[in-house]
């Protein structure tokens, strides 16, 4: 079992993105970084993404994390991606769907990906996950049984509701390039 000073060491190292170290750290402990960590049982791949450095990302990707991750709270590595703070969220995104992260697993809120952007009236990330073939008719199973349409027009996030219109115009050929 980690130690809270353990477990804070390594999401420094996470934060600070020192290859050297992590591979280290990859040396010593077992389930890194591969595994959960034994402080909150959340993947190591999850904290990366969420706050990590972009270096650590790219390096755990190399060492063949798995993708597929949902935490208990419901979030997959895209919603941290989606909802990460730093500047490098759209890099991070898409890196991530450059590896193959699934784009249509539900999450929090039942939300997928799609429905995280669109709530959180996320163009950029809709683009993304389009352009890697997201499923925009997927609904949630709960609540109001939405579309990442439907929630964006009942949230009322106009600058995602023109997007998806107009890639569901797209979609149907009733827009002609």
């Amino acid at each position: 079992m980690q130690e809270r000073s353990d477990y804070e060491y390594l999401c420094q190292l996470l934060a600070d993105g020192n290859i050297a170290l992590l591979e280290e750290a990859s040396t010593i402990l077992e389930d890194f970084p591969t595994g959960k960590d034994d402080y909150h049982h959340e993947q190591w791949i999850t904290h990366a993404v969420a706050w990590g450095a972009l270096s650590t990302i790219r390096w755990m990707l190399s060492k063949n994390v798995p993708l597929d991750v949902r935490e208990e709270d419901g979030r997959t590595l895209l919603h941290c991606a989606i909802d990460r703070a730093q500047a490098d969220r759209s890099e991070v995104l898409e890196l991530l769907l450059q590896h193959g992260a699934p784009m249509d697993l539900h999450g929090l809120n039942d939300w997928t990906p799609a429905h995280l952007a669109a709530a959180r009236n996320d163009v950029p990330a809709l683009e993304l996950l389009v352009r890697y073939g997201a499923d925009l008719t997927l609904r949630t199973r709960i609540d109001d049984y939405a579309t990442p349409l439907e929630e964006a027009r009942h949230l009322k996030r106009q600058e995602a509701v023109r997007y998806l219109e107009q890639v569901a115009l797209t979609h149907r050929g009733e827009i002609r390039r």
